[in-house]
């Protein structure tokens, strides 16, 4: 059966009987038998609309509802290849009708004229090319951005070639994106192609000759750098909280083991027969390796549908070791302890391990940098460390977690149409205050507020003091981009993830019955608390409806975060203004993220300096370093990491050299905490698209002033 195309078949079909089903973004429906009020209902609630077959007595009702319906007693061959073809948004393939051979055809259009060539034409099935689970989303992809595929059977490999095949399918998916853009360019003639590429290309476009395409994506290799080369990364790894619940109480550790050791580089599981006690152990881990085999099919499927959709090849990496969850307990552990050289020692030697524990094919790919990169992992990603910097210092990042169930399949669902957030959904930013007025952390959002009110940030304020408060709000606001200010606590023996109101907390599973914003900026601790299971505030958001939500793995600064909460408006607002060129959300906080990377440096210094009584840096040093990153023109983001120390020094040494050289003794003697790698960005950011004002608008305040006077100091020096 189809990954995407459901066949459901039912001598009676009722609503309950939605359950399993629903979900599938294609659906056939054969009812043999009455249609109830029920079924008609579920259907038209259904997003994207099923196709019916039925008895001619239900026919118009079902059609009222919406859906695509044909006549159970009239059905034939053509009919229901032609209404199938219409629930996919395709035309149906008549082999009759002569084509074009233009390489921008669609791949149905391009079968009408080249059956011959073709998958979907033959006998053979269209994909896989191959036998390697985990190489499908790039099969399919590949199918797609080629168009012409030689028919044949499903090519063999060999297991120990696994990895390099999924790099191979990888660049080359990179190669067809970068093609397809040159030839859209040539054809509108809106860009300067390379001369030695001009004349096949010229080919390509005028004939549609398959050898110039080959020649093509020889030719262009050298030019990957400069391409597109966004991916989506997979890295399985079990939190034995879960099974452990589900077959504890039925299967010996011994047994359970199973489940939870990394698989080899070849993507496979390793085990001893010889450890397991008569038939009933060996029967039951039989029984728990056709489970991963089941899991690790529908996590296939799941990561076809958001590569098609994104067209980005995707990496799936074998499964890793349950024991870094062990690591990450003990970085909590650490980090309740209060030790920061020993905290900042265990999660930079947890991103060593964790690199370690991917194949270095893999490691090299991602050592290139690729400009987007989503991730689809439990494990915080985030902080793997490649060439001794962070992954989410490297690139823009953003990660969706492998919540057991529907979870991945309802987010898909929830995400497949573009969000526009331009100036009239940027203006709709609600800051609710959920700390009780006793708490001396109340006057932080508070503080927000002001600062936003200042800068010219169009926003509402309210302070709320239980759940219905809460819901009461949204529901009153209904706004895009939520910043919730409260605390937020994990309990493990419940392993539930809570966030308070007051005195009062709740889970936010239970928030119903109210406005779930796209965009939810949690200021609170734990939020998506590290080691821990997936009941969590911030995935009971994600669950609700929300698109994108920037989390905390740990305790946070009450300051620190309102502090990178400003700057990620601040930088939300030059961008709708057009000050910025970024083009979805998620640019917007990476780039917030990655730049605030300094500040964890000068309010480490900051604290140094009183303590020992030293002179404070100069306040312009918060202006002056944006002002140097811009104009300093790193080769990447991971260079401007490593250079990050260097820079700020410079900054400093500007207008003082004492406290420069103070710095500089500081950053040589101390690890300094970096309160940035506490955030995450979970969801879906990347389809929060960003649309600018048609007229430019200039900004206002002391940072600009500021910048434009240096801006003319430096241009005359």
């Amino acid at each position: 059966m189809s990954h995407s195309l459901q066949i459901l078949q039912k001598s009676a079909f009722r609503g309950q009987d939605f359950g399993d089903f629903a979900s599938y973004p294609m659906k056939v429906i054969v009812i043999q038998g009455d249609v109830d009020e029920e079924c008609v209902s579920t259907c038209a609630q259904m997003v994207v609309k099923p196709l019916v077959i039925c008895e001619a007595a239900y026919q118009s009702a079902v059609e009222q509802a919406g859906c695509l319906c044909l006549n159970l007693e009239g059905l034939s061959a053509p009919s229901l290849n032609e209404a199938i073809g219409q629930l996919v948004n395709t035309e149906p393939i008549n082999l009759e009708e002569p084509g074009d051979s233009n390489p921008f055809l669609l791949p149905y259009q391009s079968v009408r004229s080249h059956p011959e060539r073709h998958h979907f034409a033959s006998q053979q099935e269209p994909y896989p090319r191959s036998t390697f689970q985990a190489e499908e989303p790039n099969d399919k992809l590949l199918n797609q951005l080629v168009r012409a595929i030689p028919s044949g059977n499903k090519t063999p490999h060999r297991v120990e070639d696994r990895v390099s095949l999924l790099i191979s399918t990888t660049q080359e998916i990179f190669k067809c994106k970068l093609l397809d853009s040159m030839l859209m360019a040539a054809e509108s003639g809106n860009a300067m192609i390379p001369g030695e590429l001009q004349e096949d290309l010229n080919e390509l476009l005028n004939t549609g000759d398959r050898a110039a395409r080959q020649r093509l994506m020889a030719g262009i290799e050298p030019y990957l750098p400069s391409a597109d080369r966004s991916l989506i990364l997979c890295v399985p790894c079990q939190n034995k909280t879960i099974p452990q619940a589900y077959f504890g109480k039925q299967f010996p550790t011994r047994v359970i083991d199973i489940l939870y050791a990394a698989k080899d580089r070849n993507y496979i599981v390793h085990s001893d027969p010889r450890r397991w006690h008569g038939e009933a152990e060996t029967a039951a881990a039989l029984a728990l390796t056709q489970f991963l085999a089941m899991e690790s099919e529908f996590f296939t499927k799941m990561t076809t549908l958001w590569g098609l959709a994104e067209k980005r090849p995707v990496i799936r990496v074998p499964q890793i070791s349950s024991g870094f969850y062990g690591k990450l307990r003990e970085i909590r552990r650490v980090f309740d302890g209060g030790n920061i050289v020993a905290l900042n020692r265990r999660v930079e030697a947890f991103g060593v391990e964790l690199a370690s524990a991917l194949p270095e094919e893999f490691i090299d790919l991602l050592r290139d940098t690729p400009r987007e990169l989503r991730i689809i992992s439990d494990m915080p990603l985030e902080w793997m460390m490649i060439d001794g910097v962070p992954l989410m210092y490297r690139c823009q990042v953003s990660r969706f977690p492998m919540t057991p169930g529907n979870f991945l399949l309802t987010h898909y669902l929830q995400t497949q149409n573009v969000l526009i957030l331009d100036k009239n959904a940027g203006n709709r930013v609600l800051i609710l205050n959920c700390l009780a007025k006793t708490d001396k952390l109340h006057i932080y959002p508070q503080k927000l507020h002001e600062v936003l009110q200042e800068t010219g940030i169009t926003h509402e304020y309210a302070v709320v003091s239980n759940l219905e408060e809460y819901k009461a709000q949204l529901r009153e606001k209904k706004p895009f981009i939520l910043l919730h200010c409260g605390h937020g606590s994990y309990d493990s023996a419940e392993d539930l993830g809570y966030l308070h109101f007051g005195a009062e907390k709740a889970k936010v599973w239970d928030l119903t019955d109210t406005a779930i914003p796209p965009i939810v900026m949690l200021g609170a601790c734990d939020t998506a608390a590290l080691a821990e299971t997936h009941n969590t505030p911030s995935n009971a958001f994600l669950g609700l409806g929300a698109r994108a939500v920037l989390a905390t793995f740990l305790a946070v600064q009450a300051d620190r975060t309102i502090e990178l909460y400003v700057r990620v408006l601040a930088n939300l607002d030059e961008a709708i203004s057009g000050e910025l060129g970024l083009e979805n959300w998620a640019q917007v906080v990476s780039k917030t993220i990655i730049l605030n990377r300094y500040l964890d440096f000068l309010h480490a210094f900051t604290q140094d300096q009183i303590r020992r009584r030293r002179k404070e840096i100069d306040s312009r040093v918060f202006f002056e370093y944006p002002l140097r990153w811009k104009r300093d023109g790193f080769k990447d983001f991971a260079d401007g990491y490593k250079r990050c120390p260097q820079l700020l020094e410079d900054s400093i040494r500007h207008f003082d050299a004492e406290c420069a050289d103070d710095f500089h003794r500081f950053v040589a003697t101390n690890k300094v905490l970096m309160h940035t790698m506490f955030y995450t960005h979970l969801g879906s950011p990347e389809t929060i698209h960003i649309v600018g004002e048609e007229e430019r608008r200039d900004s206002e305040g002391d940072s600009v002033d500021y910048w434009e006077t240096r801006e003319r100091e430096l241009s005359a020096s």
